[in-house]
């Protein structure tokens, strides 16, 4: 990171790296890989079991949904093959270019887009919905990660911990992302805003500043409650979802799905009911396949089904940090955290959603909830983290190294 750190405050002399990676030959964290591989398999499973019935009530085909998931996630996994075959530092010479073109499709997609349920979010491509939005997470952490690299420089004795230039940049640089994904999905723009807060506190030498952010956050949004400044901000159905989040009972309407998803997770015991024996998937629990399949993991797997997901996940994790800290540089480190950001953001406000431990937000489950666009992008995302991945140095060097220091 210190010969990078040299480097970005002298961009005048920087060389541009090439464009295709032609190093020492890849070597992976195939520890990773398979705990991605595994959370893809289980999906595509339980994806079967949500979504049988009704598919074959309605088309004949209990594969229906099933088989085109796994579609999508072929095509996912051709797009992080080709993204590794890339030098990791292109996408960031590029990433400028990526978030305008982005911003260009998210506002497209705000007034010209396919309209369901009321919300545009989506553009026709032949039989096939893309979501515009997923564009946002991968973009701004590209983008971030350049900004963040960019304007980093090591505390020196007598300087500031604050820079405030490095902080508004950053900022500025979410909000604008958010800005054209937040007024027809407020999730997304939710995870986007978390994305960059995360990515700047990894960055930023002065931590202590973020949890007072965070708390003067809470505080101003429960005096806006108190005051009624959200009821009025918020449009009813949204407000709608908080109301039903705080007292379900009380409201039929919006806390319908949070009360048939809290059946499903205490009806499945410690071992479940059976693989394929959900009864709250027949219609009841909307969304089954999408924004409630952890409930369903809960109510057909039990407690034991829903805690092997979550190892699943903490292993993906685990690796991901690791990746982190051995990338060879600064803007490694900053791609592979973003990612790693990302993931936790979705997969923890999902099983809170799925949990009652916070208002519906209609995030999907990561490798394991249905959706084309959001398992081709966060695919995509893995590609990047391998990218950075072969470029680093083995661990074995690195604990060599380590070794020999001590000595």
């Amino acid at each position: 990171m210190e010969e990078e750190q040299k480097v970005t405050e002298k961009k005048g002399r920087r060389k541009k790296p090439p464009v295709r990676y032609k190093g020492p030959k890849a070597q992976y964290d195939y520890i990773l890989l398979f705990a991605m591989l595994c959370l893809m398999l289980f999906g595509l499973l339980m994806l079967y079991s949500v979504t049988n019935y009704e598919d074959l009530m309605v088309s004949g085909d209990a594969l229906k949904t099933a088989k085109k998931q796994a579609e999508y996630m072929a095509l996912g996994l051709l797009v992080m093959w080709v993204v590794t075959r890339f030098d990791y530092h292109y996408y960031l010479r590029v990433s400028v270019i990526l978030f305008v073109l982005m911003v260009i499709v998210c506002a497209y997609t705000m007034f010209l887009g396919t309209e369901v349920n009321g919300q545009r979010r989506w553009i026709m491509i032949g039989s096939f919905n893309f979501q515009s939005s997923e564009l946002a997470k991968p973009a701004l952490i590209l983008l971030l990660a350049r900004w963040l690299t960019v304007h980093y420089k090591p505390r020196k004795r007598g300087q500031s911990d604050i820079n405030v230039r490095f902080f508004l940049g950053g900022m500025l640089i979410t909000g604008m992302a958010a800005l054209f994904v937040i007024k027809n999905n407020l999730s997304t723009g939710l995870i986007v805003v978390g994305i960059g807060f995360f990515m700047l506190y990894t960055a930023s030498k002065a931590k202590w500043v973020y949890p007072i952010i965070i708390l003067s956050g809470a505080a101003a949004l429960f005096a806006a409650w108190q005051l009624g400044i959200i009821q009025h901000v918020l449009n009813e159905n949204r407000l709608g979802r908080i109301y039903a989040w705080l007292e379900p009972e009380k409201y039929p309407k919006g806390g319908y799905q949070i009360l048939q998803s809290l059946y499903a997770v205490s009806s499945g015991g410690l071992f479940g009911k059976g693989l394929g024996t959900s009864i709250q998937k027949l219609g009841f629990l909307p969304e089954a396949q999408n924004d409630m399949i952890f409930a369903i993991i809960c109510e057909e797997l039990g407690w034991a089904g829903a805690i092997f997901t979550m190892l699943l996940f903490a292993v993906l994790f685990f690796r991901l940090h690791r990746v982190a800290q051995r990338a060879k540089d600064m803007s490694g480190f900053m791609i592979v955290s973003g990612v790693l950001i990302h993931l936790i953001l979705q997969t923890v406000l999902n099983i809170c959603v799925a949990t009652n431990f916070m208002p519906n937000t209609g995030v999907t489950l990561p490798f394991i909830s249905s959706g084309g666009t959001a398992i081709i992008c966060t695919l995509g995302e893995i590609g990047l983290v391998l990218a950075v991945d072969r470029q680093s140095p083995k661990e074995s060097d690195i604990k060599r190294k380590q070794a020999n220091e001590k000595e």
